[in-house]
């Protein structure tokens, strides 16, 4: 062992108390949390974006009185208010679209009285059950009638 100073020992040294500091003695450098809490991310990805408070100064802009800011009435609107069938078909067919795991493009949609209905085919029994969890999510549904079907490899299409 040689008596000359490395500096590599310093900065482990420094990196050491830092992770004990923040109770990381555990975790590598930047483990799981995403990078140095203090100092945002560090560059690194985060898997759930940090909340802000309505009041902070970093969080979005949602319009006047803070439209859009969740809280215990989510969901509750004007008396007598509810979206028309149109609205809510829009809603679904884009969601229905824009989701990743679903392939949408043998599915139709109609729209009663806040009651959807899918008919057509899906490639999968979980697709058929997404697509169904999918259009209850959004706001004005009250029933959804899956009449989906799965289409089996080797057979014709709704049969």
């Amino acid at each position: 062992m040689s008596d000359r100073y490395d500096p590599r020992e310093r900065w482990r040294w420094e990196e050491e108390r830092e992770r004990e500091d923040q109770g990381m003695e555990s975790e590598g450098r930047f483990a799981r949390h995403g990078g140095d809490p203090r100092w945002g991310t560090g560059g690194l990805g985060v898997n759930s974006p940090v909340p802000h408070s309505p009041r902070s100064p970093l969080a979005p802009a949602r319009g006047v009185g803070g439209a859009g800011v969740p809280g215990p009435y989510v969901g509750y609107g004007p008396r007598g208010y509810h979206r028309t069938d149109e609205r809510i078909h829009e809603d679904v067919c884009e969601r229905l679209t824009e989701h990743g795991d679903l392939d949408a493009t043998d599915i139709e949609v109609g729209v009663t009285t806040g009651e959807v209905m899918l008919s057509g085919t899906v490639a999968t029994r979980s697709q058929k059950r997404l697509a169904e969890d999918i259009v209850d999510g959004v706001t004005g549904v009250s029933e959804v009638h899956n009449r989906l079907r799965v289409h089996r490899p080797g057979t014709e299409p709704g049969h």
